[in-house]
């Protein structure tokens, strides 16, 4: 009777994380609903605002000497050569997702000329473990569920005066597949080629507006990894809860409890059966209580 109770809310208690885990599921696929929508607007505004920028550095340079390098140079005046920008975690709970970047991230800044921006607590964590130290790195605490946007104004404040923006997320590709990646932001506002000569109706007079653009387009680059980072982290918490390690986990000892039920089960009839066929062996040799006697 005492094997059956402790079966019984050993089951209950399976039950109950199996839930629980479900629970972390279904928040973690929200999430990745709203990461997607987020990252679908920077989207639009980026191409937007490229489109424009290209246009009129384009228009712009019509008259440059050298125009080729007019529409490759930037106009927000960088002060600074390189910068490489970490999007880490505060979280352990990611799959190799953080130890890869963080890998990617160290690879680069050893090779020197770069500052370093690292957000969440886990790569700082992670850097300090292989001995990484370097004055030239900020870190930023940085809650994968409450994001302190006040952060990334910091982080964006200091970007414009860099020529290289360099970025290290995650990026989604499925449930099953989510990718590290590394990327110069500051790429997207350079017009690499010189298009066909065309008349404007205007003589634009905007490189004021140009460099706005440009502080505009790296931002907007920025904060989109940010949420591609945060929709990747949430892909891997869905596949971990889902079909990795907990379910997994979660399932084998359910598969171990029914066998062990079966075989409880099964020692209880085998012995029912035994006490059965000795009562009636007794019955046999004339009963359990012999009448008269010698």
């Amino acid at each position: 009777m005492n094997s059956r109770l402790t079966i019984k809310r050993l089951e209950q208690s399976l039950e109950n994380i199996r839930s629980i885990t479900r629970v972390f599921e279904h928040t973690a696929a929200r999430k990745m609903d709203v990461n997607r929508g987020e990252i679908d607007k920077l989207a639009k505004y980026i191409q937007e605002a490229q489109e424009s920028y290209s246009t009129v550095k384009i228009a712009s340079t019509l008259k440059s000497k050298n125009r080729e390098l007019a529409l490759s140079a930037p106009l927000r005046a960088p002060k600074k050569r390189k910068i490489l920008i970490l999007v880490s975690s505060e979280s352990k709970y990611f799959g190799n997702l953080i130890n890869s970047l963080v890998k990617l991230f160290s690879d680069e800044f050893k090779q020197g000329n770069a500052d370093g921006v690292v957000i969440g607590e886990v790569g700082k964590k992670l850097l300090e473990k292989e001995g990484f130290k370097a004055p030239n790195v900020t870190y930023f605490d940085f809650d994968d569920d409450k994001p302190n946007w006040e952060v990334v104004s910091r982080v964006n404040a200091q970007l414009p005066d860099y020529l290289e923006v360099v970025i290290f997320y995650g990026q989604y590709k499925s449930i099953l597949t989510q990718e590290i990646k590394r990327e110069d932001i500051a790429k997207k506002v350079v017009v690499t080629s010189v298009p066909e000569a065309k008349k404007y109706d205007f003589e634009p007079k905007g490189n004021s507006a140009l460099a706005l653009l440009e502080k505009q387009i790296i931002s907007s680059n920025f904060l989109q990894k940010l949420y591609e980072t945060g929709l990747t982290k949430n892909a891997v918490a869905v596949k971990i809860l889902e079909i990795g390690a907990i379910a997994e986990r979660i399932n084998a000892a359910m598969i171990g409890l029914a066998k062990f039920k079966l075989r409880l089960n099964k020692d209880n009839n085998n012995r029912k059966q035994t006490q059965l066929f000795s009562s009636r062996a007794v019955w046999a040799r004339g009963g359990i209580f012999p009448v008269g006697g010698e």
